[in-house]
């Protein structure tokens, strides 16, 4: 049959990969249907079951194994180029018609309208060109902002160039997790979250560019998918525009079922569409387009674009969130069921810090506070035994005094320079609240500074709301019986300042009475760790904050409930330790699977840490919004209730929400009358 151009008896199709019984058969039905007389070659590996596989070649090949992982946060994804590049070389091997397609086993053909792009486009190529014609292939995973990195999801063209493509050597060990070794964990981007040297898509075209190297007369070494060094940028750009034919599912009528909601602004924005691959080549001697096709495209594009340009980090989270969905295996998350119903009565305020009422947050406006909005609730006050209570007199249910002997804050600074300025209290109050919970006969208990002070209920009424909607944990990091709430001061976003992983607030905590003891156990720092860069050792370490001691408090505490809990993690050498980017991830997955982060002003909290801070400050505290998006990243990326909670700090205003809406309704619309256009010229 002659479809568009092709008479289908001169083209093959390669199935190649692992056979899902339902996926694959879904691919070979498509492909009968739109390419009728096609040669089809299923290409898997050893003892699959293909009982109800109906094609004409069968090839089983031995399984290679995977090469490593790569990423493993927030889920592992596994790195499998030496699996393509076997089932795909062995199977076009066997081809034997003139054009070849090799096609994943869960892809499949929703029309042929990739043949008419090939037959108008793919047949031109410049002398200089590796194949001798282009290769056909997806365009929306062909990103020329990375370096060789070309979709291989499914390509056409043909045979023989199809089987020098493919016909390269495998992956190598030493390139398997190359980011975990430690000579090279400083060579990438820092937080780029890659363990392997190269992904699979920048794997293949690399090993074919070395394969011709002296066609453009350079010798080079190119490093790993973080080199991006302008000689390698050049190298890459010219053999993709010079051998590839770029073309988006929208259009070709190829697609990956699980991946066909990637769809949006941001693959218009990143991949390399028909439009931006044809602006890209058109020196190379392609046809045309005409007017109308050329300003529906330049539409289309601008309108992606327009909407990307005023929501680029919305668009991005919602972007690489459908990209989570589509590989992650969330085997160990899992969901609490929450008993949200608390009473005044089930709470236990322990209150700790020093009795003065002439400050401007003092006891006794905290302990007032406290009494007016939860009146049936206990108070519990834990301080030194020198403390003169007498100022708080029938403000609270009981006192718990403790030995001033053990207040470290009279034996170590926190500081090597002005040392005088800050003592170091972690020891002082993790033993006062420690000894303040000892006494606690209830089911909820709070923790709270002397200095704060309650402005209404807030808290109570935003922990009943967010614990159900926040309801999902890494089974891996999960600690507590039910989630803590903190305040975002003080809890540290390690992506915007990866010098202080594994922080989280610990002058507000409410969770169930038991939780907290988790977290203030009575154990304390060991004096190696307070006085850790004062040995001489230790004095050419990195240490910006000039701290004498080796953590922060705010870390101390979670690396104690972290190893009192018997969790395996990654543990820094130092509190700005930034040798391993695995801080960074781990401690995501650690706050959203134990915590819940909100501002004081939603808690309703006020102190003298509500006051504004210089705006890197801000920056660098683990706000709301980014506790919501690190949330949805690392435990549940199908949440879109959450995203479209997420979208509000993020608003698009004024005439563009109208244009976006626009772009919405009528996207779908003006790419089916790009396809029309384009096949009636």
């Amino acid at each position: 049959m002659i479809i568009n151009g092709f008479d289908t008896k001169d083209i093959s199709v390669v199935v190649q990969g692992v056979v899902k019984q339902n996926d694959t058969r879904i691919c070979i039905d498509s492909i009968r249907k739109y390419l009728p007389d096609a040669e089809i070659i299923v290409s898997t590996w050893e003892d699959s079951d293909v009982s109800e596989i109906e094609c004409d070649k069968i090839i089983f090949n031995k399984d290679p194994g995977a090469d490593g992982f790569i990423r493993k946060f927030p889920f592992p994804q596994i790195n499998n180029p030496s699996r393509e590049i076997v089932s795909s070389f062995n199977g076009l091997k066997c081809v034997t018609r003139k054009y070849a397609m090799k096609i994943r086993s869960d892809m499949m053909l929703a029309s042929n309208d990739f043949l008419w792009y090939y037959w108008k486009f793919g047949k031109t190529s410049v002398p200089s060109a590796v194949f001798q014609q282009r290769i056909m292939v997806e365009g929306f995973t062909t990103n020329f902002e990375d370096v060789f990195c070309v979709g291989d999801w499914w390509t056409f063209g043909l045979t023989k160039d199809l089987v020098n493509f493919y016909d390269i050597p495998l992956y190598k060990i030493e390139d398997k997790n190359y980011f975990e070794k430690r000579v090279n964990k400083k060579k990438k981007t820092y937080m780029h979250g890659l363990l392997c040297r190269y992904i699979p898509e920048q794997y293949i075209v690399y090993q074919n560019v070395k394969k011709i190297h002296m066609i453009y007369n350079s010798k080079y070494r190119y490093r790993d998918t973080c080199d991006r060094t302008p000689r390698i940028k050049q190298i890459s750009d010219r053999f993709v525009k010079e051998n590839f034919l770029c073309v988006e599912f929208k259009l070709s009528g190829v697609i990956l079922p699980k991946n066909k909601n990637i769809i949006g602004p941001v693959s218009y924005e990143y991949g390399c569409t028909f439009y931006k691959w044809h602006r890209l080549c058109k020196s190379q001697g392609i046809p045309k387009l005409n007017l109308m096709q050329s300003f529906l495209f330049k539409m289309q594009k601008a309108m992606m674009h327009c909407k990307f340009l005023h929501q680029p980090r919305y668009l991005n989270i919602e972007h690489y969130l459908k990209i989570i969905q589509n590989y992650a295996k969330t085997d160990s998350v899992k969901s609490v069921s929450i008993d949200s119903s608390i009473l005044n009565s089930e709470i236990t305020f322990v209150v700790t810090g020093v009795l003065n009422k002439y400050l401007k947050y003092n006891c006794v406006l905290c302990l007032k506070s406290i009494r007016k909005y939860f009146a049936d609730s206990k108070i519990i006050l834990s301080v030194s035994n020198r403390s003169d209570i007498s100022i708080v007199d029938g403000l609270y249910d009981e006192v718990v005094f403790n030995d001033e002997l053990f207040n470290d804050s009279k034996k170590y600074n926190a500081y090597l320079i002005n040392a005088s300025d800050r003592p170091y209290t972690i020891n002082w109050q993790q033993f006062c609240v420690f000894n303040g919970l000892q006494k606690v006969n209830t089911k909820f208990a709070v923790k709270i500074r002397t200095d704060m002070i309650l402005e209404n209920r807030s808290f109570l009424n935003r922990y009943i709301k967010l614990i159900k909607e926040f309801p999902k944990y890494d089974d891996k990091y999960h600690i507590f019986s039910q989630k803590v709430l903190i305040p975002s001061k003080i809890t540290r976003d390690a992506r915007s300042n990866p010098d202080f992983p594994y922080q989280v607030s610990d002058l507000f905590t409410f969770g169930l009475a038991s939780d907290l003891l988790k977290i203030w156990n009575g154990r304390l720092v060991s004096e190696y760790d307070i006085n850790f860069f004062k040995k001489k050792e230790n004095a050419k370490l990195r240490n910006p904050c000039h701290f004498a001691h080796r953590y922060t408090a705010e870390q101390s505490f979670v690396f104690n409930l972290l190893d009192s809990s018997g969790i395996k993690y990654s543990k820094p050498k130092y509190y700005c330790d930034r040798n391993d980017d695995t801080y960074v991830f781990e401690s995501e997955k650690i706050i959203v699977s134990n915590f819940i982060v909100d501002s004081f002003k939603n808690l309703g909290i006020k102190s003298k840490f509500t006051a504004d801070r210089p705006p890197f400050r801000k920056f660098s505290m683990m706000n709301f919004d980014r506790f919501l998006e690190i949330y949805l990243i690392n435990v549940d990326p199908w949440n879109k209730k959450l995203l479209l909670e997420l979208k509000k700090y993020m608003p698009v205003k004024g005439w563009l929400s109208i244009y976006c809406h626009y772009i919405k309704r009528g996207g779908a619309r003006l790419s089916k009358k790009i396809k029309e256009l384009l096949k009636s010229h």
